[in-house]
């Protein structure tokens, strides 16, 4: 890590003298919490994950513009708008979310790469799908972690999408993750993976996809909420790419980061939980997580993202991919003046997806 970084780490440093002195106090001395604190930050360094090097990342160069980092690297990435958009659950906007239609049209418009969200089944398949219900998108209901594979492959993905009469019914399904990543292989497409539950089948998943296929090492990212996900996929195969996240007051507030969340907001205790749970989720996040993972990306919800966010991760040999950013104003704040990729529902503006 180079020099700059070193404030993050004096701020890991301060935070632990603080933590050990408050809860020492009037107890035990500077003298016997300070050297508690040394212990604490090497064990702490001890467990961290190193970052991957820059050069592995030569693949998502046209995306973050790397080629300015990497003095060996000097061609000048494409003039294309596309070369820096991440289709969001594969790009739901023109094709039922993550699915292999999805990834097609992706490849078909040029987007430099996709989304996809990992879930599991009752019976341990690892499946492209985003929300816990079958609800919202399919021609099927009910938890989707109560039924086995089998039970899905009858259902209708493009059910409820808007593009449904393009497709014969019953056509789209539900794919496996396995499906999703070969096809993102085919088509050359960056590919970022939202893990979002089940923390051991996901490492061992994870592990077994990449081993069994080396190219994702260098093409795809594995992200998620999740601190401890990334953790585990660190330790389980060091070599994986990974990324977190974030969005600032998840608990205590809606997408926007501003409208109360009526689930945390009805009583006064829940309500300053939340508040606090937040603040405890941003010091983890922007304190320590970063380097306990060894991340290379993260990727922040669009409201959390401003010039000084951007140089705090840059600073850090961290690249930001923002989320999920549709509208025309937005994507040109993103790209052409903080000068970062995005992830989008489409690469056509669609505000109806804000």
């Amino acid at each position: 890590m180079d020099s700059s970084s070193q404030t993050p780490r004096t701020c890991i440093f301060l935070s632990f003298t603080f933590i050990f002195h408050f809860a020492y106090s009037g107890l035990l001395t500077a003298y016997v919490t300070l050297p508690i604190t040394i212990v604490a930050v090497l064990v702490f360094h001890a467990l961290c994950k190193s970052q991957l090097p820059q050069e592995r990342l030569l693949k998502f160069a046209t995306l973050f513009d790397l080629t300015y980092e990497l003095p060996e690297f000097s061609t000048k990435p494409a003039d294309d708008a596309r070369n820096r958009i991440i289709l969001h659950r594969g790009g739901c906007i023109d094709a039922p979310e993550n699915t292999l239609e999805a990834i097609r049209e992706a490849a078909k418009q040029g987007a430099a790469g996709v989304e996809i969200d990992l879930q599991f089944t009752a019976d341990g398949v690892g499946v492209a799908f985003h929300d816990d219900n079958l609800d919202r998108t399919t021609s099927g209901n009910g938890n989707l972690h109560c039924k086995n594979f089998i039970e899905i492959q009858d259902l209708d993905a493009a059910a409820k999408h808007s593009s449904r009469t393009r497709f014969p019914e019953g056509s789209v399904k539900i794919p496996k993750l396995k499906e999703m990543l070969l096809e993102c292989l085919e088509h050359k497409l960056l590919v970022f993976i939202d893990c979002k539950d089940n923390c051991p089948k996901t490492v061992q998943l994870i592990d077994t996809l990449f081993t069994a296929h080396p190219e994702l090492y260098n093409c795809a990212v594995v992200c998620s909420f999740y601190p401890h996900f990334i953790y585990n996929i660190r330790r389980k195969n060091p070599e994986v790419i990974t990324a977190l996240t974030y969005r600032k007051y998840a608990l205590s507030t809606e997408l926007d980061c501003v409208t109360p969340r009526p689930k945390y907001m009805t009583g006064f205790l829940s309500r300053y939980l939340a508040y606090f749970l937040d603040y405890l989720n941003m010091w983890v996040t922007y304190a320590w997580a970063w380097r306990l993972c060894g991340n290379s990306f993260i990727l922040l919800n669009k409201e959390s993202v401003c010039w000084n966010e951007v140089q705090y991760w840059k600073n850090l040999g961290i690249h930001i991919l923002p989320w999920t950013v549709n509208s025309e104003l937005e994507k040109q704040f993103f790209m052409n003046h903080l000068n970062l990729p995005i992830v989008s529902d489409g690469l056509h503006s669609d505000t109806s997806k804000e």
